[in-house]
């Protein structure tokens, strides 16, 4: 009251923080590599353990466990990098300017142990997973999740359209480059084969000679017009560069391609001419 016989009231503002006996946060994630797939049978499960200052573990905690997913850029068929355009987990469905975030559901299976499970979904790339405490700063240092991409279900060459690909001319002793990518399934950058590797070139001699080489793909050249050289380096895609020489004049095309259980997966340049090279000198 006011002293007077009347009343008076007051609102007050209370602020409840919590406060967390727990001094560190364990996380753990097994598998740590999962490969890319849409039937929800790619899954990681996430385990995190609150202990206090004297390693006793913590329960009844509320504990977040936050997923940041980074994709893996695939390629356009003319080679140009392209971000994916569905999630990779039905969790993930928050976009940031760093990536796409989720917080994953979790339950606490044991005494201060805490449980989620992440599902990939059909994007290759990594995923950080980070543990905190709901209402303090208290963090785990973050894991790192690793999504594979699938085998290798097609092949792209950069500039080379996959219906119609551009002719291409050359005088006898120039160069040409190309940029050769593998994709899975769903358009994710893929080396996965599983194969030896070996290069096939097209030889005067002996049109079958096989040849080492780093690159996981393999080549074929016809008409005897040139030789393919691996070169020394490949892209974020997961694209490996090849420098093309034209040698003899005439007309033929380079076919890439790779093995996988028995099944011939190919790309082809566009039809290939070359002409004389230029005159270095005459003999009378």
């Amino acid at each position: 009251t006011d002293g007077q016989g009347g009343s008076v009231s007051r609102h007050l503002k209370i602020t409840v923080k919590h406060q967390s006996a727990a001094k560190q946060i364990r996380l753990f994630a097994n598998p740590n590599r999962l490969v890319v797939s849409k039937d929800g049978r790619s899954l990681s499960i996430i385990r995190a353990i609150l202990i206090d200052e004297n390693g006793i573990r913590q329960p009844n905690e509320a504990l977040k466990i936050i997923a940041r997913f980074t994709p893996d850029l695939p390629t356009r068929p003319e080679g140009t990098l392209v971000p994916s355009v569905d999630v990779s987990s039905t969790s993930l469905e928050t976009k940031t300017d760093n990536g796409e975030i989720a917080d994953l559901e979790v339950i606490e299976e044991g005494a201060g142990i805490y449980k989620a499970t992440f599902e990939a979904g059909s994007r290759s790339g990594q995923v950080a997973i980070q543990a905190q405490i709901s209402g303090t700063t208290s963090k785990s240092k973050p894991i790192s999740i690793e999504i594979l991409p699938g085998k290798v279900k097609s092949l792209v060459i950069k500039g080379q359209d996959a219906e119609k690909p551009k002719p291409i001319s050359l005088r006898a002793g120039q160069a040409k480059l190309f940029t050769v990518f593998g994709q899975d399934q769903y358009q994710n950058p893929s080396t996965q084969t599983g194969l030896s590797v070996q290069a096939l070139v097209d030889s005067p001699a002996l049109n079958t000679q096989l040849v080492a080489t780093e690159s996981i793909f393999q080549w074929e050249i016809s008409g005897g017009i040139g030789e393919v050289i691996p070169g020394q380096s490949s892209d974020q895609s997961g694209g490996e560069h090849y420098r093309f020489v034209a040698q003899r004049v005439g007309e033929g095309d380079i076919g890439w391609f790779v093995l996988i259980n028995g099944e011939k997966i190919e790309r082809k340049t566009g039809k290939i001419t070359v002409t004389s090279g230029q005159i270095d000198k005459v003999l009378v």
